[in-house]
């Protein structure tokens, strides 16, 4: 092993020296990049000021020359006119302002008067048309940022490029040009400047005219951006605006959609994609527009994955228009039918990264989205907008009785399940970035509205197969209930980590449900879940989908007649000589724990769920004496939990109580297999019954049992600073690509960094405003399942004991299962399940006294009494009687004074001890409460006179 010392003489080990030179390097690497700014700041500051001087000189030379000329510009003739002296120094003063001043615009109104006036069919010569070019581009510039365009300065502008000669039109058209075009032709408004909207609204038309007639030698996007802004142009105002794009505009008749589609079957594959791509930009934007275009389009075989393919397409759905304009606008079904017509055709062309950024765009593009297509539903399903949290009853909706179907007869039931359909998956899409102060904030939903969500969403489920609805439907009713219980499975997620829905929302539908939906632990409901994943009955159908709507003492149960009904079909119960197995024997030496155990355990695989027989060797190389009861399987599984699960040896990490696989394991030496022991372990203690003092973090329990996204919350658990840092990236108010973060992530695994691409090319993706979202889950993604193999390890020892068909029924409530509840402990309970031995009975006076104690412990030490004898502070869910061994108290004979229990003679100085493998407590006998409470108090705080065997 590599040491050093430290300065203060200590001896440094490998990983603090490697963390230390790291601290170093990084120092001196900063030190010299703000070495390097200053001289740059300073020589630019330099450059600045030079620049300024010129710039100044420049601008009084050109306003000498040509600020008199607005007034003589009708009379000024081409020859009178210099283009290239006109603009070059106009351009140099343009194109290094820090902003486009209004003495900007006035320079550019005052050219743009003198060239509108001197224009002649001559075409300038190259020098000159580089100038205008540049000149154009910087007036586009003016007339884009300003807040209110300065009408004069657009009209002159397009009445400018109206009278360019085709070439030079065709090398000024871009976004810029067609984002002014589109604001000379927005509705004018009524007001003095009136007379001037209309003559840059006809400059506009007539320059798309122009524009239309010279499409053919534009580059591909800006043919579409053409296409899609001749979309929103009456088709009386430019005659050349050909016929199949102008039909995309306002409501068709059937003969006009026979023609767009026969136009579409006309089209070339290329034509095609763009023709639909305009069409695509000009839905949310033009009122009246038909859907039925599309349907017709899809009907006849001319589907969307062509335009699923196309580059286009994704900018064309996003940039299209705001969002609240195009809910204004149309129905919401025909809205939500566009955008699940265009998701379903990309994901069946397995353009999956595509849908899920229009699915972020419509949960992330507008916080009005998601509120506007819940209140829809609710109105038009007669469902309460939002859910007090006081409520006892009417959790389980009535008008949701029966499921999907029962949606179907409502009226307008079909527009609601198309709806339906987009908001869920935008609502899962939310959820997995929402942090919790959005969440229980109300930025987007108000807490009432997320109870009501919720609500709905889990009645829809349980009683689409609680009433027969659900497994009955067809393949799209399938695929909507499988969608629907995976969002509800996220708010569920949400509500446990901080909660803001009762326990009744959730269990509601199945108790006030029908007979048949109670839990009733039968052979007939083990056999369909033993099964696996087959389909079973709807009941087993249900508990697989949606767990959380049962009870959790009710699941235990059903999993505690699992493993009876394995276990009795297995032969694990029967005698070897009746037929029985024989039991597993083990033989570990204390000094190697660990060691011994991952060469003995993994190989036994499922005859784990039998008897094992283990025998300790102690340090001096002897069998301990002892029979095995039972005791020394569970000292045996407590011993291995308790050294493999210690964050000290590298295979766990530990945050806030919770532990989750280290994504170091893998890389250990005997890592993967220490890690396939564990699974084993735990899957042995929850077959048995046997309580861990462990709790896992809920989104590694996820990982568990099968269920897949990570959400940002849960990074919460994982590296709070790492939570925090994204949170801050995600709220940033600025630009967000000034952060300079791009789609990769860098770590230091012991030692090396190393470097890892979010999407594919994500070392070279920046970060923006569109996709920070997108960035933020895969970044919380990539931890939390950065140790996959580890995961996969431990999974496998564990469901080679426990089936993860047996495991979905408890989803975050693993640890409760592994390690009990986390009530207080129910004394009176505790009691009534007590044994005793060693000359103790229930009416003892010592153990009359020991319990008058224990009623008076508060709620920590009482946790503290259970972890001394059971070596588990939580009490089992079902209560004490399903604990294995059961909680005994044992007499241990002390010498006492007869009058002690009055105070005057000598009591017992005795501590009391315990033995963890059987659940025993050795009591010495006390005589009075003082000294029962002193000495009991003394052993459960410092552990003195533990006993493990």
């Amino acid at each position: 092993m590599v040491t050093g010392r430290s300065s203060s003489g200590r001896e440094e080990t490998r990983e603090e020296l490697l963390r230390r030179a790291a601290e170093e390097r990084a120092h001196r690497k900063q030190c010299k990049h703000q070495d390097s700014s200053a001289k740059v700041i300073q020589a630019k500051w330099r450059a600045y000021r030079v620049l300024s001087r010129v710039k100044t000189e420049f601008g009084s030379r050109w306003e000498a020359q040509y600020g008199a000329s607005t007034s003589q510009t009708t009379t000024t003739t081409t020859t009178q006119v210099d283009v290239q002296a006109l603009l070059s120094p106009l351009n140099f003063i343009m194109a290094r302002s820090g902003e486009k001043t209004e003495r900007s615009t006035a320079r550019a109104r005052v050219a743009l008067g003198i060239l509108t006036s001197s224009r002649t069919a001559t075409p300038p010569p190259p020098d000159a048309t580089r100038s205008l070019l540049e000149f154009i581009d910087h007036c586009l510039d003016l007339c884009r940022l300003r807040s209110e365009p300065d009408l004069a300065l657009q009209a002159g502008l397009l009445r400018l490029l109206l009278e360019c000669q085709g070439d030079l039109l065709l090398r000024c058209c871009g976004p810029k040009l067609f984002q002014v075009a589109r604001s000379a032709l927005s509705k004018p408004k009524e007001d003095s400047s009136l007379p001037l909207r209309r003559i840059s609204r006809k400059y506009a038309l007539g320059l798309l005219a122009a524009v239309a007639r010279l499409s053919g030698g534009l580059p591909r996007q800006q043919r579409v951006d053409l296409a899609a802004l001749l979309l929103l142009v009456p088709k009386s105002s430019v005659a050349e605006v050909d016929d199949l794009v102008a039909g995309a505009v306002g409501g068709l008749s059937g003969e006009e959609e026979g023609r767009l589609v026969a136009g579409f079957r006309r089209l070339g594959g290329g034509d095609r994609a763009l023709a639909l791509t305009s069409l695509t930009q000009a839905f949310p934007l033009a009122p009246g527009t038909s859907s039925a275009c599309m349907a017709a389009v899809r009907r006849d075989g001319v589907g969307l994955s062509e335009l699923c393919r196309s580059e286009d397409f994704l900018s064309a759905v996003t940039r299209s228009a705001p969002l609240e304009r195009a809910l204004a606008l149309h129905p919401l079904p025909l809205t939500s039918s566009f955008f699940a017509i265009a998701i379903e055709c990309m994901e069946e062309d397995g353009q999956v990264t595509k849908a899920e950024s229009i699915i972020s765009f419509l949960a992330f593009g507008s916080r009005k989205t998601l509120p506007a297509m819940w209140r829809w539903l609710a109105e038009r399903l007669t469902l309460p907008a939002q859910a007090p949290l006081q409520a006892t009853r009417g959790w389980n909706i009535a008008s949701l009785r029966d499921g999907i179907s029962g949606v179907r007869k409502v009226e307008g039931g079909e527009d609601a399940l198309i709806v339906l359909r987009l908001f869920y998956r935008c609502l899962e899409a939310w959820l997995l970035v929402a942090d919790d102060t959005e969440l229980h904030g109300g930025e987007v939903f108000a807490l009432g509205e997320l109870r009501a969500i919720a609500s709905t969403m889990n009645c829809l489920v349980c009683n689409a197969y609680l009433m027969g609805g659900g497994g009955g439907g067809g393949e799209s009713d399938r695929a909507l209930l499988h969608g629907l219980s995976g969002c509800c499975a996220r708010l569920f997620d949400r509500d446990a980590k901080k909660r803001f829905c009762p326990d009744e929302l959730w269990l509601a539908p199945v108790r006030e449900g029908p007979a048949s939906a109670a839990l009733d632990p039968t052979p007939s409901l083990a056999r369909q879940i033993c099964g696996g994943d087959g389909d079973g009955g709807p009941l087993s159908r249900l508990l697989k989908l949606a767990p959380w709507c049962f009870a959790f003492e009710d699941r235990v149960k059903l999993f505690r007649s699992l493993v009876r009904h394995e276990t009795e079909a297995g032969g694990w119960t029967k005698a070897p000589a009746l037929g029985g197995r024989r039991p597993s024997e083990v033989v570990i030496r204390r000094a190697h724990l660990l060691e011994d155990s991952i060469r003995q355990i993994p190989p036994l695989g499922e005859a784990l769920r039998g008897r094992v027989e283990v025998k300790f060797i102690n340090d001096t190389g002897a069998v301990e004496a002892g029979l095995d009861y039972g005791g020394l399987v569970k000292e045996y599984l407590e011993e291995c939990a308790k050294a493999g699960f210690n964050p000290d040896l590298g295979l766990f990490r530990e945050a806030s109580g919770e532990l989750f696989v280290s994504e170091v394991a893998e890389e250990l030496e005997m890592g993967l297999p220490a890690l396939l022991l564990l699974g084993m372990v735990v899957g042995k203690c929850l077959w048995d019954g046997i309580l861990l003092d462990v709790s896992f973090a809920p989104w590694f329990e996820s990982q568990l049992v099968g269920s897949s996204g990570s959400t940002l919350e849960d990074l919460r658990s994982y590296d709070t600073s790492l939570y925090e840092s994204l949170l801050s990236v995600k709220n940033y108010e600025g630009r967000v690509e000034d952060l300079y973060c791009f789609f990769q992530v860098e770590e230091d695994r012991l030692g090396r960094i190393v470097q890892h691409e979010l999407v594919p090319g994500g070392s070279d993706k920046i970060v923006t405003k569109a996709n920070v979202h997108l960035y933020v889950h895969l970044v919380a993604h990539h931890h939390l399942t950065k140790a996959a193999r580890g995961v996969a390890a431990f999974k496998k020892g564990l469901n080679a004991v426990v089936s993860e068909s047996w495991l979905r029924i408890f989803r975050k409530d693993l640890s409760s299962l592994l390690g009990g509840t986390a009530e207080e402990v129910d004394v009176d309970d505790l009691r009534n399940h007590t044994v005793y031995d060693g000359g103790f009975t229930k009416q003892s006076s010592t153990v009359k006294l020991f319990w008058s104690v224990v009623e008076k412990l508060s709620r920590e030490e009482k946790g503290k009494l259970l972890k001394f004898v059971t070596s588990s502070s939580r009490p089992p869910v079902l209560g004490f009687a399903s604990l294995r061994p059961p909680f005994k108290i044992t007499k241990v004979r002390c010498e006492t004074s007869v009058l002690a229990s009055i105070g005057l003679g000598k009591d017992a100085d005795r501590l009391p001890t315990a033995s963890t493998c059987f659940n025993c407590l050795k009591l010495p006998n006390f005589k009075t409460k003082r000294a029962m409470r002193e000495k009991l108090l003394y052993a459960i705080k410092s552990g003195a006179g533990f006993e493990l065997r």
